[in-house]
């Protein structure tokens, strides 16, 4: 299975057929454990979990657990008390085959497995049975068509894997902030698409540290750094360097300045301008107390 074309193909079910949001909530929840799982075809998990990664209560949770299996979205089965209950998750991506029937992604794989045994077979059986140079010719034109279709499996397959990759942000948005709404999808894949997942995790972990659970601070970190022309974590972790050392070099200018080395002659001018302003400062105080003494005596000598 692949997250975001399950996802996608989801949505345009729910354009013709909707659901309930209850079980909306529940199928995400699903495809999310699913696909940390590793999309195996049957596991296991709580009810308690469910209902709290989904935010159901637990009357809501049963009506969208109903809801899911009537309409042929998931399949479970108790398996008693205390234990935990198997789910099966059923695809939704279709293809348009020229029959003009749309058929499901599982039965086209079954198909290709069956002609993947065939070719192998009927190659290793003429390879045996046919040694000289015409059996080799009419050997390749047989399986040339079979092979060519095998290699374009092949190719699919590594495009579906690497697509697959593209849903770690995702998870880690559910993981850590809550539900994905239809809308924060589509915003997020189209980040994923241009910058990759390891950018776009880096914006939710900026977000975390500062206490922001919210998808509109992680929408300005990414603004910010686009338009900075800011596209990798590689990019961003060169800039942040980059700022950290105009910083230290501003730091270590203005420190060196104030650490100037005064030269001796200055300082020695400076002690010798000290010195003369206080001898002039006791020069002035001994002539005003000598015109005192003076005039205090004439004072006294004037006869009255």
């Amino acid at each position: 299975m692949n997250y975001i074309k399950e996802i996608n193909a989801f949505y345009d079910l729910m354009e013709r057929e909707p659901l309930s949001a209850s079980a909306v909530n529940l199928w995400h929840t699903l495809l999310h454990i699913n696909n940390k799982a590793g999309w195996i075809e049957e596991f296991t998990v709580s009810s308690t979990i469910l209902k709290l990664k989904g935010g159901l209560s637990d009357s809501s949770f049963k009506r969208a657990r109903k809801e899911l299996e009537e309409r042929g979205f998931i399949e479970w089965r108790s398996r008693g008390r205390n234990l935990a209950p198997f789910y099966r998750m059923k695809s939704l991506c279709v293809e348009f085959n020229s029959a003009g029937k749309y058929r499901s992604r599982l039965v086209e794989t079954e198909m290709n497995q069956q002609v993947d045994h065939i070719m192998d077979h009927r190659t290793d059986q003429q390879m045996n049975q046919q040694t000289n140079h015409q059996a080799d010719q009419q050997v390749n034109r047989q399986t040339a068509p079979l092979i060519k279709q095998k290699e374009t499996k092949q190719k699919e397959t590594k495009q579906s894997r690497q697509e697959g990759t593209k849903t770690d942000a995702v998870a880690f948005y559910q993981d850590n902030f809550g539900l994905v709404t239809p809308f924060l999808t589509e915003e997020l894949l189209s980040w994923i698409n241009d910058f990759g997942d390891d950018f776009v995790i880096e914006a939710m972990k900026r977000a975390l540290v500062r206490g922001k659970l919210n998808f509109s601070y992680v929408r300005g970190i990414m603004n910010s750094w686009i338009k900075q022309g800011i596209q990798s974590v590689e990019m961003l972790n060169a800039k942040e360097k980059e700022c950290i050392n105009r910083k230290n070099h501003r730091v270590g200018w203005s420190r060196g300045r104030s650490e100037e080395v005064v030269p001796d002659w200055f300082l020695e001018r400076k002690r010798r301008q000290k010195v003369e302003k206080e001898n002039l400062s006791n020069d002035e105080n001994v002539d005003v107390g000598k015109l005192l003494q003076e005039y205090l005596y004439e004072s006294v000598e004037r006869p009255v």
